[in-house]
This record gives C-alpha cells, sequence and structure tokens, in this order.
C-alpha cells in the first residue's frame, strides 16, 4: 500500500512539473517570437508587448484571488489572510523601495565617512543586441535576434569579469547595480559605486575596458555604450540613482518616463519586462548581507545585550550605515562579519518530496544565538477570494508589427 501510495504521488508531481514545464516553455516561446517580430518597440508597446504585459497583468490578478483565499495559522490560533500579510512585506512595491533608498543612503554615508569617491556608471549593449532605433522605430540592420535574457547574461558575464580584474588588482568597491530596459526591451545597467578616491581612476579604466571590449569601435560606441559621472561629495550620490530605482518598482516622485508616458503605467511595464524576462533588477554589491538586516528587524531585540543590541537598535532606526559599521565595515569579507543568519536542517518534505534542508531560523554573532522565527504556520485555504475583478485573461488583438529585421525576413522566406 506505501509503495502504490509513494508511486502515485510521485506520478502526481512528475505531471505538475511537466505541465508546468510546458507552460513556461511556451510563454517563453511566446514572448521570443513577439520580440522579434518587433512587437514590442516604442511606437507598438514600450519595453514589453501589449500582449505580454495583459498577460502579466492578469496573472497579478489571480495571484491576488489566490492571495485572498489563503490564510496562515499559527500554534497559538492566530490567523492572518496572505493578501493582508503581502502588503506589509517586500512585495509592497512602496516597502520595497524604501529599503532600497536606506540601504544607498547608509553606503552613502559611509563613504563620507572613510571620504569614499561615488562614481555612478552606465553601461550598454552593444548594437547588434538592440532591435529597434529609439526615435524613428526603425530596424537596425545589423540586429542578430539576441533577446533581453541574452542580453542581460551578456551583462552579467561581464560584469563577472570585472570583478575578476578588481580582485587581482585589490581594488574594493560597494554600491548598487539597477538593470533597465530600453524602448525595445534591451537591458543597460546603472551602477553607483564606492571606492577609495586613489583608485577611482583605475576603476573607471577597468570597466571602460570590459566595457568597450566587443564592438567598441562601432560607430557611436564611444558615446552610447559606457558613460561616466564622478559624483561631487557635495552633491550627494543617492539621488543619481533613486530615479531609475522608482522607475523600476512604482513611478513614485516621476511624472513622465523617457518616452512622454505616464511614470505609474511606465514602471509597470518595467516590472513585467523584468518578469517575463527573468531579469534582476538590483543588486547589491558588497556590504553586509541585507538577511541579517531584515531579521534583525523581525525580533522587538528587548532581551538582547552587546553587539546583537547595537545591530538591532540600527536595523529597527533603518541605520544601514550603523549596522554595516556593526559588522566589520564596508570592505568587510563574509567570514570576517561579527553577525550571520543562523539556519537549521528541516527534514519536512517539499513537493518533491524531499527534505527542505537548511532554513533561516535567526541570528548569531558568536557563540549567542538569537531565534527570529518562532512560530509554526499551517496554510490553510477556503476558496472564496473578495476580489472584484475575477475576469479571466483573454488575448488582446495584436497591434501590427512594424517591418521586421533583415534577418527575420530571411527566417520567414525559409
Amino acid at each position: 500500500m506505501a509503495i502504490t501510495l509513494n508511486y502515485s504521488m510521485a506520478f502526481i508531481v512528475l505531471h505538475n512539473t511537466f505541465l508546468t514545464c510546458c507552460f513556461l516553455y511556451l510563454c517563453l516561446f511566446v514572448r521570443v517570437n513577439l520580440y522579434k517580430l518587433a512587437l514590442s518597440p516604442q511606437n507598438a508597446g514600450t519595453y514589453v508587448s501589449d500582449e505580454s504585459f495583459e498577460r502579466r497583468k492578469q496573472q497579478k490578478l489571480r495571484n491576488k484571488r489566490a492571495l485572498e483565499a489563503t490564510h496562515l495559522e499559527n500554534e497559538d490560533g492566530d490567523v492572518f489572510s496572505l493578501f493582508d500579510l503581502a502588503k506589509t512585506s517586500l512585495a509592497n512595491p512602496e516597502n520595497r523601495r524604501n529599503e532600497l533608498m536606506t540601504r544607498i543612503r547608509g553606503f552613502e554615508e559611509i563613504s563620507k565617512k572613510y571620504k569614499h569617491q561615488a562614481m555612478f556608471y552606465t553601461v550598454t549593449c552593444p548594437s547588434r543586441m538592440h532591435a529597434r532605433h529609439s526615435k524613428s522605430g526603425d530596424a537596425i540592420l545589423n540586429y542578430d535576434g539576441t533577446t533581453p535574457k541574452e542580453s542581460q547574461k551578456y551583462l552579467v558575464t561581464m560584469w563577472s569579469q570585472i570583478r575578476a580584474k578588481l580582485q587581482r588588482l585589490g581594488i574594493q568597491i560597494y554600491g548598487f547595480r539597477v538593470a533597465e530596459p530600453h524602448h525595445d526591451g534591451t537591458p543597460h545597467w546603472h551602477l553607483l559605486l564606492f571606492v577609495e578616491s586613489e583608485k577611482a581612476d583605475q576603476l573607471t579604466a577597468v570597466i571602460r575596458d570590459y566595457a568597450m571590449r566587443e564592438d567598441g569601435d562601432e560607430k557611436g560606441a564611444d558615446k552610447h555604450r559606457f558613460e561616466l559621472i564622478k559624483i561631487d561629495p557635495k552633491q550627494g550620490a543617492t539621488g543619481y540613482i533613486s530615479k531609475y530605482i522608482s522607475k523600476s518598482i512604482d513611478g513614485f516622485g516621476i511624472d513622465d518616463d523617457l518616452y512622454g508616458n505616464d511614470s505609474k503605467s511606465a514602471a509597470d511595464r518595467v516590472c513585467t519586462w523584468a518578469s517575463v524576462w527573468g531579469i534582476r533588477q538590483f543588486q547589491q554589491i558588497g556590504g553586509p548581507p541585507v538577511s541579517v538586516y531584515r531579521e534583525l528587524r523581525r525580533i522587538k531585540g528587548d532581551d538582547l545585550s552587546g553587539i546583537l543590541k547595537q545591530a538591532h537598535l540600527a536595523a529597527d532606526n533603518k541605520k544601514w550605515d550603523e549596522l554595516i559599521e556593526i559588522m566589520g565595515g564596508p570592505f568587510a569579507k563574509r567570514k570576517e562579519q561579527t553577525i550571520k543568519v543562523y539556519r537549521l536542517w528541516s527534514d519536512e518534505l517539499n513537493r518533491y518530496r524531499e527534505p527542505k534542508g537548511y532554513k533561516i531560523t535567526g541570528v548569531e554573532a558568536g557563540n549567542v544565538t538569537v531565534l527570529t522565527r518562532l512560530h509554526t504556520w499551517t496554510l490553510k485555504t477556503d476558496y472564496k477570494p473578495n476580489s472584484e475583478q475575477k475576469d479571466q485573461w483573454k488575448p488582446i488583438p495584436i497591434k501590427k508589427a512594424l517591418d521586421p529585421p533583415i534577418f527575420i525576413s530571411e527566417y520567414l522566406k525559409k
């Protein structure tokens, strides 16, 4: 009986996994071909095609209904709606933006204390990865069919090479990276980096070298592929990247985007672009892990003492710069940091009937451990969503594609 049950459960898991993989492959096939057929340039849907944007919008509505229908209950009988909990978490765009700005501002305060130089870089992909011109919408003749996901992989690979070079040269940095789309969906990066003042020029030379290695002699490369702003400490560094943070989350504090679109709708399309192509929008470079900061903010901290008490006060008051100092400074390596997240092994089985493994349960400093996750929660679903919007997704009419790039015409002939 046990063997039959295990085989039945294995079949259900494999069946669901197969259906999920098929659905994800179908979505990938659709968006790749919509992109290559030029259905997402500026005059046919900025950043993403209207079809992908509508599909993502309906997916979010279905997720909302699922959250409304699901509740969490702990061993004390406390019950919370997942939808209400989501509004208090980083799933809420406002909370996400506020946390990012807190960390960026903390980095700036640290740079002022140590008199580090703030540098702002913009790195763009070669022209062969761009499908359309921004103003006219005309096809770029040497576009080779590279998708936004592949362009992002190019930038990630380039950055890994830059980091390796900087490590060999002994140049230490900290800061943030923001990935943002051009009108046709091709990503480019904005980097706010802090470095020791005497090494700022050397950092710039390394980034410029790797950014211009591929097709660096093409027309317009000197002007568009690499841009640099050496930030005056009196002006502040946070303002240089804050608008890109806002543009990529909820459009807060911005009137219109570069193409004249309303900031809120433009931000929605940017978030959709990141979702459908699987692109990580924000990445912290250097500094302590944000997991410690988040875990410390989960507890009241009344019974803490010593370094954990100091760290908790810094996190609770959103003093990222103070937490950096407590953790060992901006250049401290992970093994040198004074506070780490605490993990415990869990034998609880996941959907594939395998142990879930190590789970974050608290923070530790030396031989002192503080648990931050004290309750055991159980999911309960009532299947009674209260969302007013219950319309299911329906395909929308696709706008006529513009003249396809040359490689598409050749492909269609075949």
